[in-house]
């Protein structure tokens, strides 16, 4: 998510000073502080609390692998020294297998966790770049820029943070059929 973030911080880092040299007009510009938008909206609070579920999943599961993994090798080891060669050997192909198959599922759930992580960190910065898009069009701005990096003065009245915050939550609340 933090690589995200700065992509987006970036790409208003490179917007600023670009304005400078298309128009010598008066812009219309605009701030929020990103950090503070992320940390309290419904939308952000929805995708984190999903990202831990998914996540003590993939623990959880990851242990019950290993368990079974350090069970299936005690029990190789101790059938080691009561079975011939052929019976150990076949056991041992058979325990081989299924160890290769659960260490596989393991790295699956790492990868599955990873590839949800991205779609929807995607989907949560495309919310936000929405309601920016909106909030430029209600206050009539050319430009937004973040706080963290790209300004270093600004009157409140410029700080739409806040009404970003608004809008990500009534959209969240919208979308959710409860309506928390």
């Amino acid at each position: 998510m933090k690589s995200q973030l700065f992509r987006l911080t970036f790409v208003f880092c490179l917007l600023a000073p670009l304005t400078e040299f298309i128009s010598a007009e008066n812009k219309r510009v605009g701030y929020i502080d990103l950090e503070f938008v992320l940390q309290n909206s419904i939308a952000r609070d929805t995708f984190y609390k999903e990202y831990l579920n998914q996540r003590s999943r993939m623990i959880a599961a990851r242990k019950s692998a290993e368990d079974n993994l350090h069970k299936l090798r005690k029990e190789l080891r101790q059938k080691e020294h009561l079975l011939g060669y052929s019976e150990y050997e076949r056991e041992y192909l058979a325990a081989k297998e299924r160890i290769d198959e659960t260490e596989k599922a393991v790295l699956q759930a790492r990868e599955d966790l990873k590839k949800w992580e991205n779609d929807n960190t995607g989907v949560l910065f495309d919310e936000l770049l929405t309601v920016l898009e909106i909030i430029a069009e209600e206050e009539n701005l050319e430009l937004i820029l973040s706080r963290q990096t790209s300004v270093l003065f600004g009157e409140s009245g410029l700080d739409f943070s806040q009404r970003a915050i608004d809008l990500l939550n009534e959209k969240e609340e919208r979308e959710t059929p409860t309506g928390r």
